[in-house]
């Protein structure tokens, strides 16, 4: 006959086999399911063996698992398949913006709010300030976002 400790420590590693290989297996949380199934099921035999037991091996998974969960998720995109499967940051090079405030150039297209300028030969779409600012008008930079550049009739 096999021990009750057997079953307990069988249903443990199962669970966090499974846990572990729902990172690798792209099975959309059935084996996170089942991994979690399988160490419910430890507590609750743990605990029909004997109350104390099954209540501290609850303490600790309830202790453990957040710490495991944390340092899994930050030591899984520094593995080979890891770096493979998450995807990396974006780096983008820092944009420098080509006019300055106060600046003064002509509309080339009709600006709805938003159109083409040109100043000192560089076309450059901007955005109004307020309302719509026909072709060929003279226009000067009020504002410089990161997204856009903001214009006013002169």
């Amino acid at each position: 006959m096999i021990s009750p400790a057997l079953i307990i420590a069988l249903l443990l590693v199962a669970g966090t086999a499974l846990l572990l290989a729902e990172m690798f297996l792209p099975t959309h949380g059935i084996l996170g399911l089942f991994g979690g199934l399988g160490i419910l099921g430890a507590v609750g035999y743990c605990f029909f063996v004997n109350q104390w037991a099954g209540a501290g091996l609850f303490l600790v998974i309830m202790c453990v698992a957040p710490f495991a969960g944390s340092f899994a998720v930050k030591w899984w995109p520094r593995t080979p398949l890891g770096r493979r499967m998450v995807l990396q940051p974006v780096i983008s090079p820092v944009r420098s913006i080509p006019v300055q405030l106060g600046q003064t150039g002509r509309t080339v297209t009709a600006l709805r709010p938003t159109g083409h300028c040109d100043f000192s030969g560089l076309r450059l779409e901007v955005h109004s300030e307020l309302g719509i600012i026909d072709p060929g008008k003279t226009v000067k930079v009020v504002a410089i976002d990161p997204d856009r550049i903001t214009v006013r009739s002169a």
